[in-house]
């Protein structure tokens, strides 16, 4: 009698660990999506000279949208692989290297976008 609520109390901290699991896995989808999307109207803002004051920050944001767009591109098409052919300890590295460029390309636009603005609020 005293183990229904034991067992109901495990099933509700597993399925709260597996959506917790399924929303950690998600989130380099997600970011691959806003980088989609923010791929056009960031490719659309091209500086009209060189010597703006952001042209700098648009030039590492645009590089690090391309960065990102390849990188996870092929580290998909290498979990293809992985996961047909059955490499789990190849599916690891794919695993950290994808977040490890999620890592780099939030830093990175983080900084573009800081150089953007700055200038922006500094001169008005």
């Amino acid at each position: 009698m005293r183990t229904a609520p034991i067992r109901r109390r495990l099933f509700v901290g597993a399925i709260l660990a597996s959506v917790g699991r399924t929303l950690r896995r998600s989130i380099p989808h997600l970011i691959i999506v806003l980088a989609l999307l923010l791929y056009l109207p960031w490719a659309l803002g091209v500086p009209g000279t060189p010597s703006a004051d952001y042209a700098t920050g648009w030039y590492v944001g645009f590089y690090a949208l391309n960065f990102f767009i390849a990188t996870y591109a092929i580290l998909g098409v290498l979990a293809l692989i992985a996961r047909f052919g059955q490499l789990p300890v190849m599916m690891y590295w794919i695993e950290k290297s994808l977040w490890v460029s999620v890592a780099a390309f939030i830093l990175f636009m983080a900084g573009a976008m800081a150089s953007i603005i700055i200038p922006v609020l500094v001169a008005g």
